[in-house]
């Protein structure tokens, strides 16, 4: 088999996901958008627990991040392209979103849970973590690995609560973040 040929078997099958996803978005987009918002939200699993093991490993020392880094380096810088990925849930946020729902408190929605507001959270976020990932003298020194475990879990808390937990009004949990921040670490681990 040729070169051109063998180009094609491999290109065939991508198109075709191409276009059956392409035709599903258009007859069902919303049920789209919330496949895409869950495939986003795990694309960040990988480069952000990296980030936070290259960070907890600068804090605590050992054997297990020296053989681990060669990995977690360049999966936590992966964090730019995701940020990509967040495009669609940005734009589309008032589709995924319900925040003017009657469970919603006026307050909450008017200043907090907004479109505006939204995506300059989630730039904020994606500006951190990229830094963070990006600029390893931020975290070469331990204070500075603390400053930014202290940020990270910070951030790392805010973030699943506005992509995931919003989308239900009226559904709370204080240890959400927390969990999610276990799997991220997780899932990086698993990645290695």
């Amino acid at each position: 088999m040729n070169r051109s040929a063998q180009t094609m078997v491999l290109l065939l099958p991508v198109l075709g996901l191409g276009l059956a996803l392409g035709t599903y978005s258009l007859l069902m987009p919303v049920d789209a958008l919330r496949g895409w918002l869950a495939a986003f939200v795990w694309a960040t699993t990988i480069p952000v627990g990296a980030l936070l093991l290259l960070v907890i490993h600068r804090l605590t020392g050992g054997d297990w991040g020296a053989a681990l880094a060669p990995v977690l380096s360049p999966a936590s810088k992966a964090i730019l392209p995701v940020a990509l990925a967040a495009l669609p849930v940005l734009v589309f946020s008032r589709t995924l979103y319900p925040w003017q729902a009657p469970e919603m408190p006026a307050a909450v929605a008017a200043h907090y849970m907004n479109p505006l507001f939204f995506a300059v959270r989630a730039v904020i976020v994606f500006a951190i973590w990229s830094a963070f990932a990006w600029i390893e003298s931020l975290r070469r020194a331990r204070l500075g690995a603390a400053v930014c475990l202290i940020v990270l879990a910070i951030v790392t808390n805010v973030a699943p609560v506005d992509w995931v937990v919003s989308t239900k009004p009226g559904f709370s949990s204080s240890a959400f973040g927390f969990g999610f921040a276990v799997e991220q670490i997780l899932a990086a681990l698993g990645f290695c």
